[in-house]
């Protein structure tokens, strides 16, 4: 009996997590940049991080950030195979980033070139994206957080072997 009620209680409790859904994205943007003022931009519906699975046990899944606040007057748009935040931790880049580090990487406005922090992290059960864009060049600032849903392409593989997730 007493095995049921756990039974029960586990399927009560994943049945209720697919209804739990992650929402919209959020997250604003607000500063100066290009000499342009941005005051709390709002992140754009549109806005998601997209996990193209590898489609070998010897590939990795590609990250692409596509993120824009405002009716896409300011823009983060990103991707890469290895270094992201995982479950247990965010990580953060310094800004311009190094050369081996993003596959793509670009800020709009870009001008001027970017000097700052990106900070990239995972929440939740849902594992929403989150991050923080700090710029900064001379006398302008402008910082920009998200929080965004992620969308998989592609079936995840299952290659056997211990461990075998970047906890993505």
């Amino acid at each position: 009996m007493r095995m049921n009620l756990r039974l029960l209680g586990l399927t009560a409790a994943l049945s209720l997590s697919g209804c739990l859904c992650s929402g919209p994205p959020s997250g604003e943007c607000s500063g100066t940049w290009g000499g342009v003022t941005f005051d709390k931009l709002q992140v754009d519906p549109a806005s998601k991080v997209t996990i193209v699975r590898k489609t070998t046990c010897t590939g990795t899944d590609l990250k692409r950030y596509d993120i824009s606040w405002g009716e896409s007057k300011v823009g983060l748009n990103l991707s890469f195979l290895t270094g992201g935040p995982t479950i247990l931790g965010e990580v953060s880049h310094v800004l311009p980033p190094a050369v081996d580090r993003f596959l793509t990487f670009s800020v709009t406005p870009g001008t001027p070139p970017p000097s700052g922090e990106l900070k990239l992290g995972i929440v939740g059960v849902q594992g929403r994206r989150t991050g923080t864009l700090s710029l900064s060049s001379g006398t302008e600032a402008l910082t920009c957080s998200f929080e965004v849903p992620y969308v998989a392409e592609g079936p995840r593989l299952s290659c056997g072997g211990s461990g075998g997730s970047d906890f993505d």
